[in-house]
């Protein structure tokens, strides 16, 4: 697993990898299999923490469904009825026109919480 900044016994290690580096961080004295569990929950966290619950359906809340939704938008100005929407976590959503501003009001409500 790859580490940007690694603080270890008051000395910081920058762009290391727990394979690549894995002789290097144990004659440091560092848990490699405990960090890469720390490091995994932590991802695991971070994932959960972008997806919320619509009416049963896991929605991811990434920038790139944002900007997807910001196309399906203008395909609906455009004259398209309906539409499948595939989220970065895989879930497969039909959206329609009728109902695409309650959803999208929903989700930018949804994605504004990680940021405040």
């Amino acid at each position: 697993m790859k580490i940007v900044k690694l603080q270890h016994n008051g000395n910081t290690i920058y762009n290391i990898d727990t394979v690549d580096d894995r002789a290097y961080l144990i004659s440091l004295g560092v848990d490699v299999e405990a960090l890469e569990a720390e490091m995994r929950e932590a991802e695991a966290k971070a994932e959960r923490k972008m997806n919320a619950d619509y009416n049963g359906v896991s929605v991811s809340l990434t920038s790139k469904d944002a900007v997807g939704l910001l196309q399906v938008q203008s395909a609906f100005a455009l004259g398209v009825e309906s539409t499948k929407f595939v989220f970065a976590n895989g879930t497969v959503m039909t959206l329609d026109k009728e109902s695409f501003v309650e959803f999208a009001t929903w989700f930018a409500v949804e994605r504004n919480k990680l940021f405040v």
